[in-house]
């Protein structure tokens, strides 16, 4: 399984700056074009007993004693290769299950940022481009999903039975 950890740019959303992200944004790059629909699941999850999915040099960021790890929605939005009009382009709906980590940099500052272990889609072109032009393995999922007003209801379950979520 490839995974991927999200540099210090990107916010870590931990127990003590528990927040709910939704937005929309485009998204580009030199082969695909469409939006990007983020829904970061309310708050992080706080676990007592770290898993152990995260590659050496990689560890657990820690709040008072506790790894934090959380769920981020991503709906992608008239997804289509660059160039091609709107009306080709297609949705999904989309999970990265994420892990706050600490590490050194080669100049021996710590770093922070997120671990992805795994990815859910409910799109077989998304699993088919994991790793290639989308970054990481995506998983085939169920989801269900109703956005309303800002509120979010959201359930998942991958095909292979490993994970269920409830939010």
């Amino acid at each position: 399984m490839q995974a991927k950890v999200v540099g210090p740019e990107f916010p870590v959303f931990s127990a003590h700056n528990s927040q709910d992200i939704h937005s929309k944004r485009p998204c580009y790059s030199q082969f695909i074009t469409g939006v990007c629909h983020n829904r970061c699941a309310p708050g992080t999850f706080v676990v007592s007993a770290p898993v152990n999915s995260h590659p050496i040099p990689y560890h657990h960021e820690l709040y008072r004693g506790f790894s934090l790890v959380g769920i981020c929605l991503i709906r992608l939005e008239q997804m289509r290769p660059a160039g091609f009009p709107r009306v080709l382009g297609f949705s999904s709906e989309n999970a990265a299950h994420r892990i706050a980590v600490v590490w050194k940099d080669p100049a021996g500052v710590q770093r922070e940022g997120v671990f992805i272990p795994r990815r859910d889609t409910d799109a077989l072109i998304n699993r088919l481009a994991g790793g290639r032009i989308f970054p990481g393995e995506h998983n085939p999922a169920r989801f269900f999903v109703a956005d309303t007003n800002g509120h979010v209801e959201f359930s998942m379950e991958s095909l292979d039975g490993s994970v269920s979520v409830k939010v």
